[in-house]
C-alpha cells in the first residue's frame, strides 16, 4: 500500500505488477516487463518508484509514472523473492534462491554488494532506519545481519525452528522483529552484536562514494540523505552483476570453557543475559507471515490462521 493509502501494488504469476485504486477499487495500470511470475514487490520510501522481484532471475525499478522499467538488476542465478529500499531511496537489496543477497546501487545500475553464500534460500530483508545494516533470512532459519559500509556479518540469531518470512526493525532501529511458520514472532536486541559489542551507538547512514560502494557518511544520527536518482532520463538499464562477495568475518568462540562439568548458576545467567534474544510470542498453531511497526513503534504480526 502506498503512504497515502490510496493506492496498492500487486505481482502475479502472470508476470504483471499491476496499480489499483482502493477508492475506484479497480485497478489502474498493468506494468509488464517480467517474463516469468512476480514474487515481490516493494514501494520507495517516499512511494513513487517500486521494486519487482521475479522467477525470471531479475528484480526491475519502476516509476508510477511509465509502463517500461527505469533500471534491470540482473546478477542472480535464481528466483528473486525479497525486495527491500535502503531508506535513502539511493539502494535496492535482493535476496534470491541462489542463496545470496545484493545490493544495488540505482544511480547506475550496478552491484555493489553481494552478501552470501548462505545455507538456504532468502525470503525477508530489512534495513535498520539508519542504513547501515541489512538483516536477511529465510529457509535458513538463521538470521544474518550485515554492515552494508563493511561488508561483514555483525550478528547471527539463532532460535527459529522454520522459515523466516518477514522481518522488521523498530522505528529507533534498536528491536528487530522476526515473523516465522514456527508459529511464533520473536523480538531481537539489534544494538549488540554476539560478542556484546554495540552496533548502533555510533553509527553512521549510509551514503555513497564516487564508485558507487556505500560508506559511513561520519554523521551519528538523522536518517540518510536522499540522493537525486538519475533513473527518469537514463531510461531502461541493465545492472551489472560484478562485485566481490562480502565474506563473513570468522566465528569467535560461542561461550567459555567450564572445568568440572556444568557451568555455574551465575554463569548460566550471564549466558541468558547476553543472549540477543529479548522474548517470543508464540501463537497456538498460526504461522507469522508479516510483522511491521507503526508510526507509534507499536508492532503488528499478522498470519493465515491454522485450522
Amino acid at each position: 500500500m502506498s503512504f497515502c493509502s490510496q493506492f496498492l501494488l500487486s505481482g502475479s504469476e502472470d508476470g504483471t505488477a499491476r496499480l489499483w485504486s482502493i477508492p475506484l477499487k479497480s485497478d489502474l495500470v498493468a506494468f509488464r516487463g517480467h517474463n516469468h511470475p512476480i514474487w515481490s514487490v516493494a514501494w520507495g520510501p517516499y512511494g513513487h518508484y517500486f521494486v519487482t522481484g521475479s522467477h525470471d532471475s531479475t528484480a526491475r525499478i519502476w516509476s508510477t509514472e511509465r509502463i517500461s522499467p527505469l533500471r534491470i538488476l540482473s546478477g542472480h542465478l535464481s528466483d528473486v523473492e525479497a525486495t527491500v529500499w535502503h531508506p535513502n531511496c539511493t539502494y535496492v537489496a535482493t535476496g534470491s534462491t541462489d542463496l545470496t543477497s545484493r545490493l544495488w546501487d540505482l544511480r547506475v545500475g550496478d552491484c555493489v554488494r553481494v552478501f552470501g553464500t548462505h545455507s538456504g534460500p532468502l525470503q525477508a530483508l530489512a534495513f535498520s532506519p539508519n542504513g547501515r545494516y541489512l538483516a536477511m533470512s529465510g529457509n535458513t532459519r538463521d538470521i544474518h545481519v550485515w554492515d552494508i559500509a563493511e561488508g561483514r556479518q555483525v550478528q547471527r540469531l539463532k532460535g527459529h525452528e522454520a522459515s523466516v518470512w518477514h522481518l522488521a526493525y523498530s522505528c529507533e532501529g534498536s528491536v528487530l522483529a522476526s515473523a516465522s511458520a514456527d508459529n511464533t514472532v520473536r523480538v531481537w536486541d539489534a544494538t549488540t552484536s554476539g560478542g556484546g559489542k554495540k552496533l548502533l551507538g555510533g553509527a553512521s547512514p549510509v551514503t555513497a562514494t564516487a564508485n558507487g560502494t556505500p560508506e559511513t557518511s561520519g554523521k551519528a544520527d538523522g536518517p540518510a540523505k536522499t540522493s537525486t536518482t538519475p533513473m527518469d532520463t537514463a531510461g531502461s538499464t541493465t545492472g551489472s552483476a560484478a562485485a566481490p562477495a562480502a565474506s563473513a568475518p570468522t566465528s569467535a568462540a560461542a561461550g567459555a570453557a567450564f572445568p568440572g562439568g556444568q557451568p555455574s548458576t551465575s554463569a548460566r545467567q550471564s549466558q541468558k543475559a547476553e543472549s540477543p534474544l529479548l522474548c517470543t510470542l508464540r501463537t497456538k498453531r498460526t504461522p507469522a507471515f508479516y510483522v511491521r511497526f507503526t508510526r507509534k513503534n507499536l508492532m503488528v504480526a499478522a498470519g493465515a490462521y491454522g485450522c
